[in-house]
C-alpha cells in the first residue's frame, strides 16, 4: 500500500541503449554523413541519460508528481518512444553550426593524441542542448499532468463496491495546512473540525457508496467554503483520500487520517476494505488492466480469520546509533532505510524480535510512520514468499502495536514491474503468522 515501490524512470531509458548501438554500426557506413559520424564519438547513452536526469530534476512538476506511478507511466512511455530521438536532434542542430571544413577537423583532432579529452570537453553542459533537454522535459511533464487529470476524473467518478457509511464514524486529523493538523469527528450525516478554540459543523449527504456532498450548517462561525462534492477514492491504512472538482474542472485532493474507531472490527474492516478497493480502482490498482479487471470481478483479496491474539503490544527499543541499513529489492536494485529500533515480544510459546525501519529524511508534513518487512513460516505457501508488510505509528510509552491481521502483501506479489524490499534475515520468524493477507486459492507462494 505505500509508495515503496514507485518505478524509476532513468532505469527505463537504459532500453534506449540498442537504438544506440545500431547508429554505432551504421556510423561505420561510408553514406553516414560527417556530422553523424561525429555525433556518435562524441556523444553516449550515458551521456545522455545524464543530460536527460538533469532535465528531469529541474523540473517543478515532475519533483512534485514523481510518486504517482499513472504520471511515470506517461513519462515513461514518451522517454522509450523519442527522448533520445530529440537529444540527437538537439545535437545535430549544434554542431550544423560548424563548416564541413570545422567538423572534418574536429574528426581528425578526434584522432589525435588530445582525442579523449576533446570527448570529455563536449560531454560537458551545453546551453543549446541543455535547454532543448528542458523544453522537451517541459512538455512530457504537461503529458504526465494531462494524464493525472484524466487519471483524477477516474478517481472523481469511481464507485466503491463497499458502503464507506459503515467504517466513518469517529476521529480523524486534517493535515491539509503544512506544519499544522486540526481535529475532525464524523457522527453518521454530521462532521466537526474544531480549529483552534472555534468548531465548524457539515452536514453530510451520501450520493452513493463513497460520494456525498458537504455543506456548511447555519450555526458556523464563519462560512467555510462552498458545497462541494467529494469522492473518497482511497484508504491506506488509517488514511481517508478524497477527491473533489472545482468549478474550473481542476480537481482537488486531500485525507482525513483516522485515529479513532468505534471498534476494532471496523478498525479491520477499513484495513481490508481500503485495501481490496485500492487493488480495483482503476486510478489507483497496481494491476495491469486485464488482471485488474479480473480482480475487481472475484472477491477481493483473501485473509486468514480475525485473531485479536495477535494484535500484540510490543516492547519498543529504540535504536540510537542512527544506524541505517540497505536492502535489496526484488527488481535487483537496493533502498535504504534509517535502523528506527527493535520490536521484542512473544509468539508461539518464544521470544521473537523483529527490526523497524524509517524512511530516510520523512517528510515533517505528512504522518510519519514505521515500516516492518518480515517473513514468517507461511511465507512461500499460504502467504508470498518475498514477504509481507506492516506499517506502524511510532511507538508511545516504549510500546508499539504490532497488528498482524493488518499484514498485506507487496505489489510485487501480483504483479512486475515494481522494486520491492526484500524483508531482511533478522525479520524472519520460524513461527507461523495466520493473521491478515493471504494467497487466494489458484496462487502461488513463490
Amino acid at each position: 500500500m505505500p509508495t515503496y515501490f514507485t518505478p524509476l524512470i532513468l532505469p527505463l531509458l537504459i532500453l534506449l541503449t540498442p537504438a544506440y548501438a545500431l547508429a554505432q554500426e551504421e556510423a561505420e557506413q561510408p553514406e553516414l554523413d560527417a556530422i553523424a559520424q561525429l555525433m556518435n564519438r562524441l556523444y553516449t547513452v550515458e551521456g545522455f541519460q545524464g543530460r536527460f536526469g538533469n532535465a528531469l530534476e529541474s523540473n517543478a512538476d515532475f519533483r512534485n508528481n514523481v510518486q504517482y506511478r499513472v504520471f511515470m507511466n506517461s513519462l515513461s512511455a514518451s522517454a522509450k518512444e523519442n527522448a533520445l530521438l530529440t537529444y540527437s536532434t538537439a545535437i545535430r542542430e549544434v554542431l550544423e553550426g560548424f563548416t564541413p571544413e570545422e567538423i572534418e577537423a574536429m574528426g581528425q583532432a578526434l584522432d589525435s593524441p588530445a582525442g579523449p579529452a576533446l570527448v570529455r570537453l563536449f560531454g560537458a553542459d551545453q546551453i543549446t542542448v541543455t535547454l532543448q533537454l528542458r523544453n522537451y522535459v517541459s512538455r512530457i511533464v504537461e503529458a504526465g499532468l494531462a494524464a493525472m487529470v484524466s487519471r483524477d476524473s477516474l478517481l472523481y467518478a469511481w464507485e466503491s463496491s463497499h458502503d464507506l457509511r459503515e467504517i466513518m464514524d469517529g476521529g480523524y486529523v486534517d493535515y491539509r495546512t503544512p506544519g499544522e493538523a486540526y481535529v475532525v469527528r464524523r457522527d453518521g450525516n454530521r462532521q466537526t473540525e474544531s480549529i483552534g478554540e472555534a468548531d465548524f459543523r457539515f452536514g453530510i449527504e451520501w450520493l452513493s457508496n463513497n460520494q456525498y456532498s458537504i455543506f456548511d450548517l447555519a450555526d458556523n462561525p464563519v462560512k467555510r467554503g462552498a458545497d462541494l462534492t467529494a469522492t473518497i477514492y482511497e484508504i491506506e491504512g488509517p488514511a481517508f483520500r478524497y477527491i473533489w472538482k472545482n468549478p474550473d474542472g481542476t480537481y482537488g485532493k486531500n485525507e482525513l487520517v483516522k485515529t479513532t474507531y468505534t471498534s476494532y472490527d471496523q478498525e479491520l474492516n477499513t484495513f481490508r476494505w481500503g485495501l481490496t478497493e485500492q487493488y480495483r480502482n482503476p486510478g489507483t490498482s497496481p494491476l495491469p488492466e486485464a488482471e485488474r479487471l479480473a480482480f475487481a470481478a472475484g472477491a477481493g483479496h483473501e485473509f486468514f480469520p480475525t485473531d485479536e491474539s495477535l494484535r500484540i503490544t510490543a516492547e519498543f527499543v529504540p535504536d540510537t546509533t542512527g544506524a541505517e541499513f540497505t536492502m535489496p529489492t526484488s527488481s535487483g536494485s537496493s533502498v535504504t532505510y534509517a535502523v528506527y529500533g527493535k520490536a521484542y515480544f512473544t509468539l508461539g510459546g518464544g521470544a521473537q524480535v523483529l527490526t523497524l525501519f524509517q524512511q530516510l529524511d520523512p517528510d515533517p508534513d505528512t504522518r510519519p510512520m514505521l515500516f516492518l518487512p518480515f517473513r514468517d513460516a507461511t511465507s512461500g505457501t499460504s502467504t508470498y514468499g518475498g514477504g509481507r508488510y506492516l506499517d506502524l505509528t511510532l511507538p508511545e510509552d516504549g510500546t508499539l502495536i504490532l497488528d498482524f491481521n493488518k499484514a498485506y502483501h507487496p505489489y510485487c506479489a501480483y504483479a512486475d514491474g515494481y522494486a520491492c524490499p526484500v524483508p531482511p534475515a533478522e525479520n524472519q520468524l520460524t513461527v507461523p503468522v495466520e493473521a491478515g493477507i493471504r494467497l487466494s486459492d489458484g496462487e502461488h507462494g513463490e
